[in-house]
């Protein structure tokens, strides 16, 4: 079934957004394989994903690509550091903000890690975040600033977007996983 461009179908043919217009125009992105499928952050004329190749392979079987979304050119890929062996998990796309990605490991409480912040323009790592945090969900929200607002099970966390200091954080807790999201 074919939608109209705006509609909430799944076409990518909507006129409120970059990208191409009619099915004449369109692309195919040749990302990598992945056995799942995550969701996309776009900014200005570029879209963010992760692409997981090996989801038994938590350090290295994934990776996060950006795109340029009118071309559907590679712009640059990167797989985040690990830190921690025993315990990271696959490089996963928490949102975008401006110019920057921001990006983690983290397994929510299971296993926390740092927050990555990249350079939207090649993938490089503007910042890494002062502690280890833990995630509810996988995007984050944003301070009318652009500061992360970072919710997990145990607490909720404003992230500087400068620096990737903590600027406060409060205790709490949520019964469920999806319980420790927050909303705007």
């Amino acid at each position: 079934m074919h939608r109209k461009p705006g509609s909430n179908g799944r076409t990518g043919l909507a006129t409120c957004v970059l990208g191409p217009l009619s099915s004449d125009d369109s692309w195919e992105i040749n990302a990598a394989y992945s056995v799942s499928s995550y969701q996309a952050s776009t900014n200005g004329d570029t879209i963010v994903m992760q692409r997981t190749h090996n989801s038994n392979d938590f350090l290295h079987g994934s990776k996060i690509y950006a795109y340029n979304i009118l071309t559907g050119e590679l712009i640059w890929s990167i797989e985040l550091p690990v830190e921690f062996p025993e315990t990271d998990y696959l490089s996963s796309v928490c949102g975008m903000n401006d110019s920057m990605v921001f990006a983690t490991r983290t397994r929510g409480s299971i296993s926390p890690s740092y927050i990555y912040a990249l350079n939207i323009d090649d993938g490089t790592i503007v910042w890494q975040s002062e502690g280890l945090i833990e995630t509810s969900g996988e995007d984050f929200i944003y301070a009318d600033n652009g500061d992360l607002l970072v919710g997990s099970l145990r607490n909720v966390r404003r992230v500087n977007v400068i620096d990737g200091t903590t600027i406060w954080e409060t205790a709490r807790w949520t019964p469920t996983s999806g319980g420790g999201e927050l909303v705007r």
